[in-house]
């Protein structure tokens, strides 16, 4: 996996500080920033930076949608499920939701996937067309998606979040074990690169971007 950039810039770092930064504080900056935004990364579950043709594999569920785990959600170039792909007018784009709609596909596995001019019910069911909405075939199937995610520019709070972060280390005198400054909290070891951590007030800014966990359908084949 290709390394994400930081979400923030030296520069961001510099205009918080409000001078120009040394050599060495470039150095130093640039470290503190990828730190921060992996930390970032990791709290909301999310890529953030815009990645074009992007592939997702996700298993099959017994309802009507799938959300894909990038926000935000582009575009969609391409869906297949089991390696076969369904008429483009089967599925819809709503945010970050893949919908399922009036494709017509078999009922069995190990066959064509998609075929025919009915509507059928869930995979196995082998009753024929089914007068109730299309699935997702159920967890046994792989639906793979290529799609575009993420922001360009990344917007001002998350860069806000990540250079203050960055900045708050690097401003602090030596000695100091903890510090908070607005929503920015560090903690200092020996290191001038490490203990950063993520603030309440941080956080609160960052729910905003944050993964929620995608819902599970309870429902099974008939």
């Amino acid at each position: 996996m290709a390394l994400l950039p930081a979400l923030a810039t030296v520069d961001d770092v510099a205009a918080i500080l409000n001078r120009p930064l040394s050599i060495t504080e470039v150095s130093t900056a640039t470290r503190l920033l990828e730190i921060a935004s992996g930390m970032v990364r990791r709290y909301t579950r999310q890529d953030l930076t815009f990645a074009l043709g992007d592939m997702v594999t996700i298993p099959g569920n017994w309802g009507q949608s799938i959300t894909l785990p990038q926000r935000p959600v582009v575009n969609v170039s391409s869906v297949t499920i089991n390696g076969a792909t369904p008429p483009f007018a089967a599925w819809k784009l709503i945010d970050d939701e893949l919908f399922i709609g009036t494709g017509s596909f078999q009922p069995d596995y190990g066959t064509a996937l998609w075929g025919g001019t009915g509507l059928w019910g869930p995979a196995g069911s082998f009753q024929g067309p089914q007068a109730t909405g299309a699935t997702w075939q159920g967890p046994q199937v792989s639906v793979a998606v290529v799609y575009d995610h993420g922001y360009d520019p990344i917007p001002d709070d998350i860069v806000n979040e990540v250079a203050g972060m960055a900045a708050l280390q690097m401003s602090s005198p030596v000695g100091i074990d903890e510090e908070r400054v607005g929503g920015y909290l560090a903690k200092y070891a020996q290191s001038p690169v490490g203990g950063l951590a993520l603030a309440s007030e941080t956080k609160a800014v960052l729910n905003f971007y944050r993964r929620r966990y995608a819902s599970v359908s309870i429902a099974t084949r008939r």
